[in-house]
């Protein structure tokens, strides 16, 4: 337990981090028995919160879906990466879906060719799906090279989805001041709510 005094005989501190966090704060009391309580609650809430929000990170990211991604990851790319346009094309048949001239107008379309489900999420893209993908492909005649490339996309689109993902949580993180106050029994005293410092 990380507790500690300001002078002698004061109020007890606690300090410590929970998650890559600190978080410090008056336990209100000058009593040493009181304040390592305090302090002990005031750890297991924040744990709890932590654990929680790890919990509800991974389930929102699983349940992205991978036509999201892989719109997110073009439009990122389109300045950056000189083949973008066959980029969008590859998009295209990973899913399916194709240009078709209907009437005077070009219009995506879904193909004949096997194709990821537009819904299919993150949680959804199992090994198993990428070797079907590909016994697809092979069905089709592609080539060999043709079939790595897409599988390398398939990649490139799921560690797409982990970078945005890492970045969304980090501007989360810091855009996180301070934590709600714990709840106490009535033997214990109040105490203010713990600021935490990045």
């Amino acid at each position: 337990m990380s507790l500690y005094q300001r002078q002698a005989y004061g109020v007890w501190y606690y300090e410590f981090k929970v998650a890559g966090e600190r978080y410090r704060a008056s336990t209100k009391t000058t009593d040493r028995s009181e304040a390592l309580t305090v302090e002990a609650q005031v750890r297991a809430e924040l744990e709890h919160a932590a654990a929680k929000r790890e919990v509800d990170a991974v389930n929102a990211f699983q349940s992205r879906r991978i036509w999201d991604v892989a719109e997110s990851w073009l439009a990122r790319s389109a300045s950056a990466l000189k083949d973008h346009k066959n980029n969008v094309s590859r998009i295209r048949k990973l899913f399916g879906r194709e240009m078709r001239l209907v009437g005077e107008t070009w219009t995506e379309c879904t193909s004949g060719r096997y194709g990821l489900p537009i819904n299919m999420t993150i949680r959804e893209l199992t090994a198993e799906v990428v070797e079907e993908l590909k016994a697809a492909r092979i069905r089709e005649g592609q080539s060999p090279a043709t079939i790595a490339r897409e599988e390398s996309l398939v990649r490139m689109l799921i560690e797409h989805a982990n970078d945005t993902n890492n970045s969304t949580e980090g501007d989360d993180r810091s855009r996180r001041v301070q934590t709600r106050k714990p709840s106490h029994t009535s033997s214990q005293k109040p105490h203010t709510h713990a600021h935490h410092y990045p």
